[in-house]
């Protein structure tokens, strides 16, 4: 008999504890919510980022990246939260 685990572990070095993956479910919060593409600075690209993606549905694929302040639609409320942010970088 096998036994499968599932370990998620970010780019910060955030670890959840081994579970059986029928157990599993991981919640990720990223420390910067500005920094769209997770590289771990807030610049221009993330900017971009969020331009494309204006007015679509952050539902749908990975579009939830954009929707900075996470208030279910992608408009200049994000833009202007990535441009306050600009700088930011994780520790």
């Amino acid at each position: 008999s096998y036994r499968f685990y599932c370990a998620a572990r970010d780019n910060v070095g955030n670890a959840e504890e081994k579970l059986a993956v029928s157990e599993a479910s991981t919640a990720v919060t990223w420390p910067i919510p500005a920094d769209t593409n997770m590289d771990c600075v807030v610049n221009v690209l993330d900017l971009l980022e969020v331009r494309n993606r204006l007015q679509k549905d952050p539902e749908v694929d990975d579009n939830w990246q954009a929707d900075v302040n996470e208030d279910g639609v992608i408009n200049i409320l994000d833009l202007i939260t990535v441009r306050n942010e600009l700088g930011a970088h994780c520790e």
